[in-house]
């Protein structure tokens, strides 16, 4: 199942909104298959082709890694919010422009 597809069940399941970052991003980011020889936007992959994508790509895995320790040790030093007002302000303002 695709991405994009596996979202439409979760908004259903949840009744919430996809938010509209992810629902951006899914459309406007793209992976290149070396098998197909082309870009893929990463709502039509599969997601076992993502996963796949993520666990074997060691840089990715380790810059991933890398970006969830530093926001886990901002939330914790209560700096978080203060580094990130104005991406907060955004998904709010993007949730709200969804309703």
């Amino acid at each position: 199942m695709k991405i994009r597809q596996l979202l439409d069940i979760q908004k259903i399941v949840e009744g919430r909104a996809i938010p509209c970052d992810i629902a951006e991003g899914i459309n406007e980011t793209t992976y290149y298959s070396k098998s197909k020889q082309q870009h893929i936007k990463i709502g039509d992959m599969h997601l076992h082709h993502l996963l796949r994508v993520f666990m074997n790509h060691d840089n990715l895995y380790d810059s991933f890694k890398k970006i969830i320790d530093i926001h886990n040790k901002s939330v914790e030093d209560g700096t978080y919010w203060e580094k990130n007002k104005k991406i907060v302000e955004l998904a709010h303002s993007c949730r709200n422009s969804n309703k």
